[in-house]
Parts: structure tokens; C-alpha cells; sequence
């Protein structure tokens, strides 16, 4: 599970450098700019506040869309979780007239809207920061 997850993090690493987007002046300037992120929840935990629950990881994926004017820009996001829980409660004794057992998955989406800034000191080099606000569904 481990090496898994470090190969997605290469990967997703690699594809962002490769894709990435370059400003022939150098500088910050005005422009739309879009991403894609995807990968594996892989700890997703409650403290225990469910005790005969385990659950497991799942999809993660998400969205960003910014404008910029200059180092400052206005961007909107979506995010999407899913992760499987697993009932651990001891049903051997039970019928199945007794307990309806069901696990459902678990879906967890936001929407976000606020600002971004962005440096952007050469071609090739671009660090951003988002700051967003909005509605978990």
C-alpha cells in the first residue's frame, strides 16, 4: 500500500511538470489557468467514534479553475472523497431475519470559490496559493 501510494505521488508529480504551463515572459501576468488532481484517501479517520466500523480508504479526485491579474487571480473549486466502511460488529449469532446488515459507501463533495495568488519568478518555476471558501455536500 505504501509503494502504491509513493508511485502515485511520482507520477502525479511527473505529469505536473510535464503539462505544466509556462509564461514566455517570465513574469506573473494575466491568464486563465486550470487543474486536475486525483488519487487514494488513504486515512480517513474518526477517532474511533464509530467502534464496530473500520473504515477504508477511497477515490479522491478534484478540480481548480483561477484566473489571474497579475500575482493575484480568483479561482473556484470541486472536490470529490469516497471511502468504503466496513462493518466489524459480530453478526455470527444473528439470522438474517434479524439483522439487515448494509455498507453503503461514503461520498463527500465541496464546492469552493475564493482567492489565489501566485509567484511567479521565471519560466519555469510558479509556486500558488489557494484560499477557499464554500459548501461541503
Amino acid at each position: 500500500m505504501k509503494k502504491i501510494f509513493i508511485l502515485l505521488c511520482v507520477l502525479q508529480t511527473l505529469a505536473t511538470a510535464i503539462i505544466a504551463q509556462t509564461n514566455a515572459n517570465g513574469a506573473a501576468g494575466n491568464g486563465f489557468g486550470a487543474s486536475l488532481r486525483g488519487g487514494y484517501d488513504w486515512l480517513p479517520t474518526y477517532n474511533n467514534n464509530t467502534t464496530y466500523i473500520n473504515y477504508k480508504g477511497g477515490l479522491a479526485a478534484g478540480a481548480s479553475f483561477n484566473y489571474y491579474w497579475g500575482w493575484l487571480g480568483l479561482g473556484g473549486d470541486f472536490d470529490y472523497i469516497q471511502n468504503r466502511p466496513q462493518s466489524t460488529y459480530p453478526t455470527a449469532a444473528y439470522t438474517s431475519s434479524v439483522l439487515d446488515l448494509k455498507e453503503d459507501k461514503i461520498s463527500r463533495m465541496f464546492y469552493g470559490i475564493g482567492p489565489s495568488f501566485k509567484y511567479q519568478r521565471t519560466e519555469k518555476f510558479a509556486a500558488e496559493l489557494f484560499l477557499r471558501g464554500g459548501w461541503p455536500i
